[in-house]
């Protein structure tokens, strides 16, 4: 099977390549989840400004009527 040190380091050379691709998907998978994390977090605070600002409407518009 080994005839030379050269299969030694193909045998080496694909084992490196095998575990940089497993890394990679492990990366790639962890950047994909933050990511995801990220746009739920804004989702939330765009919900929740917009809460604000239909809150503050309703109050001003409770003040302007109390105004008249």
């Amino acid at each position: 099977m080994l005839e030379s040190s050269k299969d030694v380091l193909f045998i080496v050379l694909a084992f490196c390549a095998l575990w940089l691709t497993i890394f990679l998907c492990w990366l790639m998978y962890h950047v994909a989840m933050i990511l995801k994390n990220a746009n739920d977090i804004a989702h939330e605070v765009r919900e929740r400004l917009r809460s604000i600002s239909e809150s503050l409407d309703e109050i001003l518009d409770k003040i302007d009527l109390k105004n008249k």
